[in-house]
């Protein structure tokens, strides 16, 4: 028993230590190579975090969800709109 928890922690601080490597890595390349994101993706994987925590709270009306906080409130209360006619909101069964 020991043996297997003692693997098992060695395995997950082996995943930690790769994931900060990485994280490093990458805000390293960032800070050296700058990159613009372009509005619509920012915008699409907003929306696509939406649905999701919406799916995994098991929201199911438009009415539920969070209003925006932001300018675009009107676009993103027609985002709602639209994200709950096409059902990919809804609960799954």
């Amino acid at each position: 028993m020991r043996a297997e928890v003692r693997k098992s922690m060695e395995r997950e601080l082996a995943d930690v230590i790769r994931g900060r490597v990485r994280v490093q890595a990458l805000d390293a390349l960032y800070k050296d190579n700058p990159v613009d994101v372009p509005r619509a993706l920012i915008d699409e994987q907003v929306q696509q975090l939406q649905i999701d925590t919406a799916r995994r709270l098991g929201i199911r009306e438009a009415s539920q969800l969070p209003r925006a906080r932001c300018s675009r409130s009107r676009r993103a209360g027609a985002w709602r709109s639209a994200c709950w006619s096409r059902r990919s909101c809804r609960r799954r069964p």
